[in-house]
């Protein structure tokens, strides 16, 4: 979003000083172990139960929530802080001045509330039937799961956009449904494309309107599939059923448009 969101000041600070203001999916973060270990690194996934950390030489290791004394936001970016000394003045100009051309803002929502797991049944029998969120999603509710009370959690999405659901709800992420909800705040009326690619059922809802629905069971691929909607100026909710039979499950999931769209403050 570098290129649309910020007059040609902001972004030449951005390239001079990525440190100041740290995207998200930029922040590192540090972690100590109750046995004096200390990780520092990116978050690329996170369940009620683990913590996934990648270092700077792309190791990963996981870390059982129990297990964690502290976790602290790191004071740098990754985008490298050094990055303009190999360039010369025209070359930061012409990048400049490039960003400065691209129209069209993708998002991707950096995590969503979510709800599950339910049961799905056999052969995706209860895909099709319709699940409280459905009628009215309700934060603050506990509803009847598929093996007790399930509450609204988060899940956050990986450095590259997916959102593991088959490590968020292991050990049982076979055979389930859950519900993924969150609050698209728009500038203005506009039309925007979803880009969207799931493992497996899936079906959206646009501001309580169902946008997009697709059954196959396909592994999940960024941008398999495109919805074309409206988003009307301030708040647009989006609620996304999905489904899985067995092994990997985990969505793809980033809204364009022409105007620079943001998470809702109010959800």
């Amino acid at each position: 979003m570098i290129g649309k969101k910020g007059t040609k000041e902001n972004r030449y600070e951005s390239l001079i000083n990525p440190n100041k203001a740290i995207a998200d999916q930029y922040l590192t973060w540090i972690i100590e172990t109750k046995k004096g270990q200390v990780l520092t690194g990116l978050i690329v996934e996170e369940s009620p139960e683990l913590i996934v950390l990648r270092d700077g030489n792309g190791k990963d290791y996981k870390i059982d929530r129990k297990d964690v004394e502290s976790k602290a936001k790191g004071p740098n970016s990754l985008m490298p802080s050094d990055l303009i000394n190999s360039m010369s003045e025209q070359d930061l100009i012409d990048l400049v001045d490039y960003l400065a051309t691209l129209q069209t803002a993708a998002f991707s929502p950096e995590w969503f509330h979510i709800v599950g797991p339910f049961d799905n049944g056999v052969g995706d029998e209860n895909f099709e039937k319709m699940g409280e969120p459905e009628a009215k999603v309700e934060l603050e509710k506990k509803l009847k799961g598929k093996s007790g009370p399930v509450a609204w959690s988060k899940v956050r999405a990986s450095f590259n956009g997916y959102l593991n659901l088959a490590l968020h709800f292991s050990p049982e992420s076979n055979g389930i449904i859950s519900y993924l909800y969150q609050v698209i705040d728009s500038p203005i009326d506009q039309e925007a494309t979803i880009l969207v690619g799931a493992d497996d059922c899936i079906k959206i809802w646009v501001n309580n309107v169902e946008v997009f629905k697709d059954k196959n069971h396909f592994a999940a691929q960024p941008a398999r599939n495109s919805v074309a909607v409206k988003l009307k100026k301030g708040a647009n909710p989006v609620l996304i059923k999905i489904n899985n039979g067995e092994g990997e499950h985990g969505l793809y999931f980033s809204i364009l448009s022409k105007e620079p769209i943001k998470i809702g403050a109010k959800q």
